[in-house]
């Protein structure tokens, strides 16, 4: 089933309010969206979130004519970071892939930092759906290095774990991760509290080393 496709997470974000911060604590963008605009982006996201794919299809593509008569690039990045996502549910690989890059190019070109990073971390989940884990692993790096330049720690811990499902577990112990949720790696031995950092409160630990290790550049 298309869920069980869907680890490493995305990191799906909502979109910003148009005189509001983002989910990373990012002021809006140099151009802010109209409120129609916003409405369209976030009621798109919100009918994602609630897995009403084709409702939330037919929103954003609104929101993307809206944006583009705005000429708005964040609204316009905005609008295919969530056709990405929507794709990227439906195992829609090669279309998540154009629609992520396509939002990067417009985030990229306005600037806004924290979509950045965000699209980086959907990309990076595509690519490695689509066997190419070097390349998810590259961009994961790069994401984890833009969420700490923004000091946006919930979103290093999502990378940091999204990382350690790519780049460290054994097949097997990711098989048993996607039925299970996580469980203490055997791979990582016994450990003692204190060589344990708690990423996400009560739910993500990982040794000290395995943190270090995972945000080197």
């Amino acid at each position: 089933m298309a869920s069980a496709l869907l680890r490493p997470v995305a990191l799906p974000a909502r979109p910003q309010e148009a005189a509001g911060k983002s989910a990373t604590g990012a002021t809006s963008p140099p151009s802010s969206p109209s409120q129609t605009l916003n409405e369209a982006l976030k009621g798109s996201y919100e009918l994602y979130t609630k897995h009403q794919d084709g409702a939330a299809q037919e929103r954003v593509q609104r929101a993307l004519t809206l944006a583009r008569e705005e000429t708005n690039a964040w609204g316009e990045g905005e609008a295919h970071r969530i056709l990405g996502l929507i794709a990227l549910r439906a195992a829609k690989y090669p279309e998540a892939e154009v629609e992520f890059n396509q939002a990067l190019a417009l985030f990229e070109s306005v600037p806004s930092p924290p979509s950045i990073a965000r699209t980086h971390v959907h990309l990076a989940a595509v690519l490695n759906y689509m066997g190419r884990p070097a390349e998810a692993i590259e961009l994961y790096r790069k994401a984890l290095s833009e969420f700490e330049e923004h000091h946006a720690l919930s979103d290093q811990a999502g990378v940091l774990e999204n990382l350690l499902y790519v780049d460290t577990l054994p097949a097997s112990e990711k098989d048993a991760s996607e039925s299970g949720g996580w469980s203490w790696p055997e791979s990582w031995g016994t450990r003692r509290s204190k060589d344990v950092s708690f990423i996400t409160p009560g739910t993500t630990c990982l040794p000290q080393e395995i943190l270090r290790g995972l945000s080197r550049s």
